[in-house]
């Protein structure tokens, strides 16, 4: 049996003096006797137990009286109508709508927001109460505007397909005004918020509910290599699976905000930088695939230059690369810690975002999003693998005592990300099957990191980079001078010449001798 014994947490030490006195012995008394009962959040208790009986809670409350009598009485009663009907509206639109994207997906979840809000029985007991009557009043009435603008916008979405800019420009301003989940799923007035929601209690469903990919690029956003197109359509293949993914990634100054429909979903976030609090926004791209979300870890100091890893200028490195890094690992597990949504993998990449895996042990075991967080490292390029000064350790907060010959933080008297990242995932996996028996093969492939790869034995596995087919298909390519595929090749004659014209290769040869490239 399950007891759910619900309590307003704004009553512990407020209305109810002793009330933290008396939680704290509650939970003393569970930890003594497990044998007897144990605690359980909602979320575990669904993923062992998928099917359950059925109730309908008594009609009654708490509070005053009981029978809702607090919230609904004669000083207030008129408003109820008005919420009924904008409850059954919405549900009768969600079942419209059951899987809108793009323009449509973000007015029906600001829609939702709108009318929690509405619901919220915070306006009519401050009626009842007295307390503010004329702003509780305001604030009732301002959310309902909003909700019946919305659906608006909705039904001129789903009629023409589309709305003019400046109605975009308005549910830009609802959406920074009223922010309440940022995650919110529309779908959850259905009943069935989504594939990926569903997998968290199906029997089904996939093993892995939600993974967090944290990278230091991403396409289409910012690419500068093979880890870009990997981290960009990785997620979307896991998405089609059934898996939520939320993929994190730095809001570097070459992101087109305007392309891609950027907005602040947290402000006033903040990490720890060798002593000193670094404060930093968290901004999402318009999501383009269901179950994909895709967050912006915003500090202009750090990412508001120039190119991704190294200055354009100079060419070189960025010379604060370690602290900007260090940043956004640290950044990354704290905006997941706020969204207090249960990760089941946290997938870092390279160096760069290695930090993250050693973090999530040492300042997070306890969190509630993050503490059974199964950790991966992908491997890209063995050949940068961030080997900075033993500092780097204070910078990011790690005790120096773990600094010592042998620890996943020493490396040669220095500090090794990528060891780090290698150390202390659950699983490592290299681009290919290949690539992982070279990197073990000895230190020309692994530059010195062979052995700690070797002692990862069975955790170390090569899976094979695939390909966004849709991205990378030859006969939708706008690239080309003229599309081709498989059935009919004749535009890669076209191809062929405009790379001859490129390069200065004499064209007189386009026919009758071959033209081989090589990308190493």
């Amino acid at each position: 049996p399950i007891v759910v014994a619900p309590y307003d947490a704004e009553l512990f030490g407020h209305w109810w003096f002793e009330g933290p006195e008396w939680l704290d012995r509650v939970l003393r008394k569970f930890a003594a006797r497990a044998d007897v009962a144990t605690t359980v959040t909602a979320s575990e208790y669904l993923s062992e137990y998928p099917r359950g009986q059925m109730s309908m809670p008594s009609e009654s409350s708490w509070g005053e009286g009981g029978y809702h009598e607090v919230w609904i009485n004669p000083q207030n009663d008129r408003a109820l109508p008005e919420i009924q009907h904008a409850s059954r509206r919405f549900g009768e639109i969600v079942d419209r709508f059951p899987n809108a994207d793009g323009d449509l997906r973000r007015t029906l979840d600001q829609a939702a927001r709108e009318l929690l809000l509405v619901q919220s029985s915070d306006w009519l007991f401050l009626q009842r109460s007295q307390t503010a009557p004329d702003y509780s009043r305001f604030r009732l009435e301002s959310h309902i505007d909003r909700f019946d603008f919305l659906l608006s916008v909705t039904e001129e979405i789903g009629e023409a397909g589309g709305v003019p800019d400046s109605t975009l420009d308005q549910l830009a301003e609802i959406e920074t005004r009223d922010t309440i989940f940022p995650w919110i799923d529309y779908r959850v007035f259905t009943g069935e918020p989504s594939s990926s929601a569903g997998a968290t209690v199906s029997s089904s469903g996939p093993a892995v509910a939600r993974v967090a990919f944290i990278t230091a690029e991403a396409a289409p956003y910012a690419k500068a290599g093979g880890l870009g197109d990997v981290a960009g359509a990785l997620p979307e293949a896991l998405a089609s699976l059934g898996v939520e993914v939320i993929e994190l990634l730095p809001a570097y100054r070459l992101i087109d905000r305007e392309k891609f429909a950027v907005r602040v979903v947290l402000e006033n976030l903040s990490v720890s930088l060798d002593g000193q609090d670094e404060v930093f926004r968290v901004l999402q791209v318009n999501e383009t695939t269901p179950g994909v979300r895709v967050l912006l870890i915003d500090h202009p100091y750090y990412f508001d230059r120039d190119g991704i890893y190294d200055d354009p200028r100079t060419k070189s490195e960025y010379p604060d690369t370690a602290r900007r890094f260090v940043f956004f690992s640290k950044a990354a597990l704290a905006t997941l810690s706020a969204l207090g949504e249960p990760i089941d993998v946290l997938h870092c990449h390279d160096h760069q975002t290695a930090l993250a895996l050693a973090l999530r042990r040492l300042q997070y075991a306890a969190d509630l999003a993050l503490a059974d967080a199964a950790g991966v490292f992908t491997i890209h390029n063995l050949g940068y693998q961030g080997v900075y000064d033993a500092s780097l350790l204070e910078l990011a907060g790690v005790d120096t005592s773990l600094f010592y010959p042998g620890s996943p933080f020493e490396f040669y008297g220095r500090v090794n990300l990528m060891k780090i990242g290698i150390t202390l995932a659950d699983k490592v996996n290299a681009v290919s099957q290949r690539y992982a028996d070279e990197i073990c093969s000895g230190p020309k492939f692994a530059g010195r990191l062979d052995g700690v790869l070797r002692e990862r034995g069975d955790d170390l596995v090569g899976i094979l980079n695939g390909i966004d087919v849709n991205a990378w298909d030859p006969a939708r390519d706008p690239y080309l001078p003229e599309p081709f595929s498989a059935d009919d090749p004749r535009g890669k004659r076209a191809a062929k010449a405009r790379l001859l014209e490129t390069f200065g290769l004499d064209p007189a040869h386009l026919d009758d001798v071959p033209l081989v490239g090589m990308v190493t």
